[in-house]
């Protein structure tokens, strides 16, 4: 009888401690509702380069990602994150995803310069349009982002680019100027509304990393969009964070922020006062701004003052006024027998137009949603 009651103990304890490993998701972001996890198609990468992108213009949104030649969606339906399209490509330097007609459908943009290529759903398929824009022969695309910086509820495409006949006769392994470059799509066009000409001061030393461009957003909630663009200072220290604003037709640089110890620091306030000598925590790389009722919120790689900076920790931020607070930290899955820590991949997606949440995708092949 002993035996059997140990047995039957033991039996409890792993059905309990398994049931804890299923819902080990359903704490893990306060103030959200742990609503599904599952594996990744075998055709997607769990460390893919990939968008959110509303193909159909439902709000049932698809994420679009690289593998090999291709470029795939996949998209949720009953529970299960399927592949539904594949675009083959032979060469493109960069593509990204927006809406550039405000049709509230995103398409999906290869950017070969000076070619810009279009893929929009329609009539069952995807309609490819080629635009042509001979004043970019001479610049080699090195970044591209689509957002409405301009504030006129229709997106731009904004590109950092070198001039290849400036650096024609230097070495190599030599920085380089970066161009900036605002497009807008007008009627069947394509056009260059704006370029700084080289006159901001944007440089790629080659040697650390280059200025990057993040996102577009209203990352303060003043209703009004601002480029967000990344300038790193060191592996221990917070990166700057350029802010421009569309204004009078052009771009202006509003201010240079950090983000540390639950400050957003203007750049003279972070000289003035020396805060690096006592960080806590800081955000140090590219992340992305969104808003989930009516508060925003931004997904950052975030360094929590005890672990190594690492885009492998990604903080769920919310921010208000000139303060923000680390709502959550999303932490990787180690996977021990291969000897690896991939990044997490965070997005702020609507998998069933029921409204939008957060999408964990670890390094485990598998994913968790929230919201």
């Amino acid at each position: 009888m002993v035996r059997i009651l140990k047995v039957f103990l033991l039996t409890l304890i792993f059905i309990v401690f398994e049931l804890q490993n299923l819902n080990l998701f359903a704490n893990e972001i306060e103030g959200f509702k742990h609503i599904l996890s599952g594996e990744l198609p075998k055709e997607m990468p769990n460390n893919y380069y990939g968008f959110v992108a509303d193909i159909y213009g439902n709000e049932h949104e698809f994420i679009v990602f690289q593998a090999g030649n291709f470029i795939m969606t996949a998209q949720f339906e009953n529970n299960n994150l399927n592949i539904v399209h594949q675009i083959p490509f032979q060469e493109i330097n960069l593509w990204v995803c927006g809406d550039l007609n405000k049709d509230k459908k995103d398409e999906i943009i290869f950017i070969k310069s000076p070619s810009i290529q279009t893929y929009e759903w329609g009539e069952g398929k995807f309609l490819k349009k080629e635009y042509n824009l001979p004043q970019l022969s001479n610049y080699e695309i090195h970044q591209a982002i689509v957002g409405d910086i301009d504030n006129d509820d229709i997106n731009e495409i904004i590109l950092f680019a070198k001039n290849t006949q400036e650096n024609s006769q230097g070495e190599e392994d030599e920085g380089f100027k970066l161009y900036l470059f605002i497009l807008k799509r007008q009627k069947e066009k394509i056009k260059i509304i704006w370029s700084d000409k080289g006159k901001m001061g944007f440089y790629d030393p080659r040697v650390v990393p280059p200025p990057t461009l993040v996102c577009v957003g209203d990352i303060f909630n003043r209703s009004k969009n601002q480029l967000v663009i990344m300038e790193t200072q060191s592996d221990v220290s917070p990166s700057g964070f350029n802010l421009l604003m569309w204004s009078k037709n052009r771009l202006k640089l509003d201010q240079t922020v950090m983000f540390a110890n639950n400050k957003i620091w203007s750049s003279e306030e972070w000289e003035s006062e020396h805060p690096e000598e006592k960080i806590t925590s800081f955000v140090w790389y590219t992340f992305d701004i969104f808003k989930i009722n009516n508060q925003i919120r931004i997904l950052a790689p975030i360094y929590d003052g005890k672990s190594i900076p690492s885009d492998t920790y990604q903080g769920l931020i919310k921010i208000s006024g000139n303060r923000f607070e680390v709502e959550e930290i999303l932490k990787p899955v180690e996977l021990k027998e291969r000897g690896q820590i991939l990044p997490n991949i965070v997005h702020c997606i609507n998998i069933d137009g029921k409204g939008k949440g957060l999408l964990h995708i670890t390094a485990d092949d598998k994913y968790h949603f929230y919201r």
